[in-house]
């Protein structure tokens, strides 16, 4: 008949490799969903910065726009102006 001291110790072992190869599954598992979502993350920034860099494009058109037309208003008025003057 075997110790049961000794029975209880390999118990004991077999429960703590259990255990260490469960963690070590766990953290492999943990480690390769980290990556799915690192890449996943990095999907997302990339369509926001897309999306940024277009909206800012859109801006600077706009921006653009702006100043040219300012720019048309005021040479026309002061073109008037000028010729104005000079009939007068």
């Amino acid at each position: 008949m075997r110790h049961p001291l000794l029975t209880y110790l390999e118990q004991i072992n077999k429960k703590r490799k259990n255990a260490n190869f469960a963690t070590k599954n766990k953290h492999e598992r943990m480690s390769k969903s980290n990556k799915i979502e690192t890449t996943e993350f990095q999907q997302v920034q990339g369509i926001i910065s897309l999306h940024r860099s277009k909206a800012l494009q859109t801006v600077n058109n706009e921006n653009l726009l702006i100043a040219w037309e300012v720019g048309a208003f005021v040479s026309t008025r002061l073109t008037k102006l000028c010729v104005g003057k000079q009939n007068s």
